[in-house]
């Protein structure tokens, strides 16, 4: 199951989601001494949205993994998109988990006017699970440093 976190719960668990962030950022982030403190900030900003999956074992929750995203303007088209910031997981989640937590991130991108959920990935699983889930994985992410 996926939910997003408040403020409150941002703050508590901010070590864990700093870890996770910290081994899962995007492709697009650059070099700073204070990135972090910049998405804790835009995390409590509600700029950005932290989201926690668990499963419920033996009647308590069980933290699977964080996902952070954020609203894209593309300003020229007029185009809004949910960006998967961060995906991260502890440990292998199994397809109903992965489609539970696609719902609710399409029901998050309704409610905010996004027509689409977009990310970056170099991992084969999660391409081939996008693959297999419906989603377009035809472009490559380029760059030059």
């Amino acid at each position: 199951m996926l939910i997003r976190m408040t403020p409150e719960q941002i703050s508590e668990y901010w070590e864990q989601l700093e870890f996770a962030i910290a081994e899962s950022l995007p492709p697009t982030v650059g070099e700073s001494h204070d990135k972090m403190n910049n998405i804790l900030m835009a995390l409590l900003e509600s700029r950005m949205q932290a989201w926690a999956s668990y499963s419920l074992k033996e009647s308590s929750a069980k933290v699977s993994g964080f996902v952070i995203t954020q609203v894209m303007d593309d300003t020229a088209s007029k185009t809004r998109s949910l960006l998967i910031y961060c995906l991260y997981g502890y440990e292998e989640v199994d397809k109903k988990e992965w489609m539970e937590g696609l719902q609710a991130l399409r029901k998050y991108k309704e409610s905010v006017g996004c027509r689409r959920i977009i990310a970056y990935s170099n991992i084969d699983n999660i391409i081939s699970l996008v693959k297999r889930l419906g989603g377009n994985t035809d472009y490559t992410f380029l760059y030059f440093e």
